[in-house]
C-alpha cells in the first residue's frame, strides 16, 4: 500500500483509487492494426507492469523481465545466478 511517507509517482502516472499501485496515465502506443488494449501500473516496489488485453483470446501469459548483468553487479558473478533463481 502507497503510505503518505513514500515519494509519489513518476510523472505520468497517478494513484490508484485504493493506493496499491499507480496507473500509467499518458497514451501507450500501438500499431494502428493492434486490436488490444493495454494499461501500465506501477507498485510500490517500483516494479512497473504492462497489462495487455485482447478480447479475442482464450489463453493467458506472463513475461518478467529483470535487468541484471555484469554492469549492474557490485559483486563479480552474483549477478549471474540470479536469472537462474528465477526459475526455481
Amino acid at each position: 500500500m502507497m503510505t503518505s511517507s513514500e515519494a509519489p509517482p513518476p510523472e505520468g502516472y497517478q494513484p490508484s483509487a485504493n493506493g496499491l499501485y499507480a496507473v500509467f496515465t499518458k497514451p501507450i502506443e500501438a500499431s494502428l492494426n493492434d486490436d488490444r488494449s493495454y494499461r501500465m501500473i506501477r507498485l510500490p516496489n517500483e516494479m512497473e507492469i504492462l497489462l495487455v488485453h485482447d478480447a479475442n483470446t482464450d489463453k493467458s501469459a506472463a513475461c518478467l523481465d529483470v535487468h541484471v548483468g555484469n554492469l549492474t553487479d557490485p559483486v563479480s558473478g552474483k549477478s549471474s545466478i540470479n536469472p537462474f533463481s528465477l526459475y526455481l
